[in-house]
């Protein structure tokens, strides 16, 4: 009896533990992996060199676990027959059936997704063991699943993966719905263009770039951003650089016989195209030390100017506004501009539709009518050659001008 217990011992421990460490390397994730390295945990660089290429580990652990249950079975029921007789064979082989399903499988498989991520920096040694006590086995198994298996290329998790892990945790109270939504627009920042970001052209703010010094002044009431794009007089639409509030600010405080017009002290404003992605203006800002870049068209039209603060709302999902901001969404005003307009010109063609159709159907537009007004009485030729004979006064319009081709707020 106490070799059968001996015997039967040995075996389910061992397949206890092969049982064990297959649960645990399955289900630790590369994530658990990563930040155990980052810890320096004992056995934490080994585990991520065994989950690089899982067939070896795996082809060990399963060769080891059924070397023990064959033999070990074989072994224990050889003793039970020998010393028992048929019939304690049978019970014993119902009862070791049992015990193998519950002791070898159920619960260390349990424990092992359980405690996976506890358990991690331990399997590593044990499994490495294994390898090398049944090394050409080891390599034997490998070439004949590679045979019917591709090796896994997706190793590490996709952005997809990413955000349902985020959001997992947001829903375990690990993460806050904000910060869910900063990890989300951080991934998606790749997805936005500058386009997408920037401030249009026709809500651009912007200064005459040999407009004097002194004339600044007249203009600070709509001076409310820390950098200004300067255009030429001729073309508003050519961008020649940029100007900072500071610089301008200084030559009022201590002014320069050298500074006398507002591209004296310009900056040099570099373009981007419109295609840019989110990501690339980040690390352009941040590398380059820029806050301010224009967009162009595939064309090199100018499109508008896009900030690193647009840049930093995208990723925070939310608007930056302080004291001096009249708008929170430029872009949101161009577009209702866009329509106001568009609304303006339906109006006026509409009206002007409604004028030909009327004058079409006017009758006093026929023959007659037209002799009468080639032929005046002699009282209306008077009242016109007493009206010509002098010049007329000039009167001014009570009419409000065209509207200013400067669209910025």
């Amino acid at each position: 009896m106490p070799a059968i217990l001996t015997v039967a011992g040995i075996t389910l421990l061992g397949s206890f533990i092969c049982s064990l460490l297959e649960a645990v390397l399955y289900t630790v994730t590369p994530s658990q992996v990563e930040l155990l390295r980052k810890r320096q945990v004992f056995g934490a660089d080994l585990l991520a060199r065994l989950r690089t290429d899982m067939q070896e580990p795996i082809a060990a652990i399963l060769t080891i676990n059924t070397i023990t249950h064959t033999v070990g079975a074989a072994w224990c029921g050889a003793l039970v027959g020998h010393n028992y007789g048929d019939f304690a064979l049978g019970i014993f082989a119902a009862v070791f059936t049992l015990a193998i399903l519950f002791v070898t499988e159920i619960v260390p498989k349990s424990l092992g997704v359980t405690y996976a991520y506890q358990m991690a920096p331990w399997i590593a040694w044990p499994i490495q063991v294994q390898i090398w006590l049944i090394w050409p086995v080891v390599k034997i198994s490998a070439l004949v699943m590679a045979l019917f298996t591709q090796k896994d290329e997706n190793l590490f998790p996709t952005e997809e993966e990413i955000m349902a892990m985020t959001r997992l945790a947001m829903k375990g109270g690990e993460l806050r719905p904000q910060e869910l939504a900063w990890v989300e627009n951080s991934l998606r920042l790749d997805q936005v263009k500058a386009a997408d970001l920037m401030t249009p052209r026709t809500v651009v703010y912007s200064l005459p770039a040999d407009l004097p010094i002194e004339d600044v002044k007249e203009r600070s009431r709509h001076w409310v951003h820390s950098r200004l794009p300067l255009t030429e007089d001729q073309d508003p639409d050519q961008i020649v650089g940029m100007v900072h509030r500071r610089d301008v600010f200084d030559a009022f405080v201590r002014p320069k016989p050298a500074v006398k017009t507002l591209r004296d002290i310009k900056r040099d404003l570099e373009f981007v195209p419109e295609s840019m992605r989110g990501h690339q203006l980040l690390d352009k800002f941040i590398k380059e030390k820029r806050h301010m870049v224009g967009v162009i068209s595939e064309y090199g039209g100018f499109e508008g100017v896009v900030t690193l603060e647009d840049v930093l709302e995208c990723l925070l999902g939310d608007e930056i506004v302080d004291e001096h901001d009249r708008h929170a969404d430029l872009q949101k005003v161009a577009r209702e501009r866009a329509k106001a307009r568009a609304k303006e010109l339906a109006r006026i063609r509409a009206e002007e539709r409604m004028l030909t159709k009327d004058a079409s159907q006017d009758p006093s537009t026929d023959g007659e009518t037209s002799s009468e007004e080639t032929a005046p009485t002699n009282d209306q030729s008077l009242a016109i050659s007493d009206a010509d004979s002098g010049p007329k006064p000039s009167q001014p319009s009570d009419e409000p001008g065209p509207p200013s081709s400067n669209n910025n707020p």
